[in-house]
């Protein structure tokens, strides 16, 4: 190298603090080729310049946000010269300011997850958490449940879903305790997909469809937690991409109609929602049942067999309804059994049992009354007996699931555990069985296999 370019290099050098400010921009901006030429071209004055700069500075000590940033700039810095050989900014940077290096192993750890190598992460983020177990203060209020939060993906990511789940719960509570919404967001938003599994659409397509179990607080249910749930549990399944917010908009003020009676206005909200989003199978769903209370079982017919055509895993209870209303048409059922049906949804418990038992006698060949009945029999012996006339009565698919459910769970009331058990385990795993059906199998299986090991 001659004099001229020793002169030229000099002259493009920059002083420790524009530099550092530098570098800041280059990094929060993700601008790596920046990043990369400007260490290039100072990595003596940066080499010198660290151990002032592992410390977090006094102009922003007080801005948790304005931390990270900078301990996520300076541990990028401080990778590229350790990845050169240089171990020494590494060093110096963990033995530094604390919230510098929490910022910078939160970071370290992430980079290390997106490398698929979860179990290290969770190796640096547990090592964290053990730094910060006897100290207390705003910054350790602030870092705990991001690191926490960062754990419990990485514990995901590792195969370890239970305790993914209890430290990512941890977290949430500590941002709801301090004020934090982002980090209440983020939390709630891990804890959706820890608690959700995948069952497959049989739509003909090897796509999938997203489940979730949720208990009586509105929190997301991991399969391990609902083996031991008490209370109210239900289930969602969630058929498709995003809604946009308008036409979820005008589907609930389809519903608020509909909730009143204005069944006209409900349609054509029903309608415009569905023009507006042509594969969500919601709108339609629900004016296939305004139709039905509009005594049109025509055009109810019509857009419960919409309904499925967009969602033939199945949808709530259009498959009952098609089979039944279809077997109306044909002069089987007699014309309004299913509107009747549907009305049982909304009655007191006592109500339902004493017009199912009715129903049974009044049409013997209708499954999804046997079903309905089913739920009021005490007896086990009898109970059994009433599912059995349920499956001999040509049920339709979703009906079907629900009485074998039913039978399993009854089966092992009476003993046979082995047996209920394996007829679960046929219904999970059917691939003809509607998503509503094996869901409540694979919750009937959680909850079995939880008593069957005690």
């Amino acid at each position: 190298m001659g004099a001229f370019d020793w002169f030229t290099r000099r002259q493009h050098a920059q002083l420790p603090t524009d530099l550092r400010d530098a570098l800041l921009a280059a990094s929060s901006t993700n601008n790596q080729r920046e990043l990369l030429r400007l260490i290039d071209a100072n990595r003596r004055a940066i080499r010198d310049a660290f151990s002032e700069w592992a410390s977090v500075p006094e102009t922003i000590r007080n801005n948790p946000d304005a931390i990270q940033q900078y301990a996520q700039a300076m541990f990028r810095v401080a990778t590229v010269f350790e990845r050169s050989g240089d171990a020494s900014l590494m060093t110096r940077l963990r033995g530094g300011d604390p919230t510098a290096r929490w910022s910078a192993e939160i970071t370290r750890a992430q980079a290390l997850i997106d490398e698929k190598r979860p179990t290290e992460a969770v190796t640096v983020l547990r090592t964290v958490l053990d730094g910060m177990a006897e100290m207390s203060g705003s910054a350790v209020d602030y870092y705990r449940p991001h690191v926490l939060g960062r754990l419990g993906i990485a514990l995901w990511w590792s195969g370890d879903a239970r305790e993914a789940v209890k430290v990512t719960r941890e977290a949430l509570e500590l941002c709801r305790q301090t004020g934090d919404e982002d980090g209440v967001h983020a939390y709630t938003t891990s804890l959706e997909r820890m608690g959700t599994y995948q069952v497959p659409a049989n739509d003909g397509t090897d796509t999938n469809v997203t489940v979730a179990f949720r208990d009586e607080h509105g929190r997301t249910l991991s399969l391990d937690e609902l083996r031991v749930a008490s209370g109210t549990v239900k289930w969602e399944v969630r058929h498709s991409a995003p809604v946009p917010p308008d036409v979820k908009r005008l589907h609930e003020e389809g519903r608020a109609a509909g909730a009143r009676g204005d069944y006209q206005v409900a349609a054509s909200l029903f309608t415009r929602a569905a023009e507006l989003a042509p594969t969500w199978p919601y709108p339609v769903y629900d004016l296939a049942y305004t139709r039905l209370l509009q005594d049109d079982f025509t055009a109810a017919l019509t857009n419960y067999r919409k309904t499925l055509e967009l969602a033939p895993g199945g949808f709530f209870t259009a498959e009952v309804a098609v089979d039944t209303l279809a077997r109306e048409s044909a002069g089987e059922f007699p014309n309004g059994l299913y509107a009747a049906f549907a009305m049982l949804e909304h009655m007191p418990r006592e109500r339902r049992a004493e017009i199912s038992s009715q129903l049974v006698v009044r049409v013997p060949s209708f499954a999804p009354g046997w079903n309905e009945h089913a739920d009021f029999v005490a007896d086990p012996v009898q109970r059994l007996d009433a599912i059995e006339k349920g499956l001999a009565a040509r049920p339709d698919r979703n009906t079907r699931g629900l009485l074998t459910v039913k039978k399993a769970i009854t089966m092992s009331t009476l003993g046979d555990m082995a047996g209920a058990m394996r007829l679960l385990q046929h219904v999970a795993e059917g691939a003809s069985e509607s998503i509503g059906t094996r869901t409540i199998a694979e919750f009937a299986l959680a909850r079995l296999s939880s008593i069957d090991a005690k």
